[in-house]
């Protein structure tokens, strides 16, 4: 069996909850974040040329690309892990849909009300091991209908191709690259905070009741509004944890 799941984080949760009774089963993580950036090509080089204008990765061509091609050369039975509350996840869950274009496959949802337990589950990139220990062997056949909604779901967002995607209550949608600087600016005051202390409560914030953004993004936002003069900037902007920001003076 082939566990796909959409993040390096549930790679090693899931490996610890399979790790006793089914070790011939393999996972595969998929690395990029369909959350953030352009979306209306998905071919490695166009995303990879996207990251690198904010992150040194220069493995991340071949490893985008060897997802898919792992995936589409996969003969054994694959179960995809996903939640519908976290916007990375659920973009991958709808891209996912396209690519497979109607081959079968099995998911869990772990977000799905008729797999809750005691532990309110949210995203499997954050689940303990224990918990997803609870879920495994647990997993549905996806029907032709909610395969043709995801797919559409998903074009419908590459065509609008926002720099941002966001889980609501009626699903995952478009953002505007700014989406997130007011919660960013709540964070701060006009006496100096460390950046880092301003996007690690930023991200706490998104996480409710949605993950909606990760903390890299929230830092490329950070240093936008730095350019922007909306916040003031004491050290190297590109180290958050020496860093230090504060809103201008007057600032209500």
């Amino acid at each position: 069996m082939l566990h796909v799941v959409p993040s390096l984080s549930a790679r090693g949760s899931l490996k610890k909850a399979l790790s006793e009774g089914r070790a011939e089963d393999r996972i595969l993580p998929f690395l990029d974040d369909l959350s953030c950036g352009p979306i209306a090509s998905l071919t490695s080089a166009d995303r990879v040329s996207w990251w690198n204008e904010y992150f040194d990765w220069p493995s991340a061509a071949n490893e985008f690309q060897d997802f898919w091609e792992q995936v589409d050369t996969a003969e054994d039975r694959i179960v995809l892990w996903f939640g519908k509350h976290s916007a990375r996840e659920f973009a991958f869950r709808l891209a996912w849909a396209a690519h497979m274009n109607g081959r079968p496959y099995d998911v869990i949802d772990v977000s799905s009300r008729f797999l809750q337990g005691p532990i309110q589950n949210s995203a499997v990139s954050v689940m303990l091991a224990e918990s997803l220990t609870q879920l495994a062997g647990r997993e549905q056949p996806v029907s032709t209908e909610e395969d043709a909604r995801n797919r559409d779901d998903w074009v419908r967002l590459q065509k609008e191709n926002a720099f941002f995607r966001i889980v609501t209550p009626a699903g995952l949608t478009s953002a505007a690259a700014d989406h997130f600087d007011v919660l960013l600016l709540q964070q701060a005051e006009t006496r100096w905070r460390k950046a880092a202390y301003v996007v690690g409560h930023a991200l706490s914030a998104s996480c409710k009741p949605y993950h909606q953004v990760g903390d890299l993004m929230l830092t490329v936002r950070l240093q936008t509004l730095m350019d922007q003069g909306k916040l003031e900037v004491d050290g190297d902007p590109f180290d958050i944890q020496t860093c230090l920001v504060r809103l201008p003076a007057g600032t209500p």
